[in-house]
């Protein structure tokens, strides 16, 4: 017959240190949460996370549009093609606001633009022949 004595756990600082890992963890969730609540902060703090790429400034761009911030939203398409002229996304976008505020040469540069870069980007034929 063998008997089983039960051990205490065996480092009672381990278990501590758990705990206060996952508080941090918690906290860390929690603050990211307040980040992601909303695209337009999301953006935002990945600008500020990568302030040398144009896709979140294209993101942001796209948030602005959709809040009917046209200015800022070209502001955005205008910086991300800055940091990436061949960002032919960016130049879609571009001329989708100059569009929307009637600046109808300048959605014909960007949507040809856009074609230049990516001739058979469908979205760009299709904006191009709306204009």
């Amino acid at each position: 017959m063998t008997l089983m004595i039960e051990k205490p756990f065996p480092h009672g600082s381990s278990l501590l240190t758990v705990y206060i890992i996952l508080i941090l963890c918690m906290c860390a969730t929690n603050h990211r949460n307040t980040i992601w609540n909303r695209e337009g902060t999301l953006w935002q703090d990945t600008i500020k996370k990568s302030p040398l790429k144009a896709r979140p400034y294209n993101s942001l761009g796209i948030h602005y549009m959709e809040e009917k911030k046209y200015l800022q939203a070209i502001k955005r398409f205008k910086h991300a093609l800055e940091l990436n002229p061949t960002y032919y996304l960016a130049y879609n976008n571009l001329g989708t606001a100059y569009e929307i505020q009637g600046y109808y040469q300048k959605a014909d540069w960007a949507y040809k633009k856009t074609l230049h870069l990516s001739p058979s980007f469908a979205k760009a034929i299709y904006n191009l022949g709306k204009l």
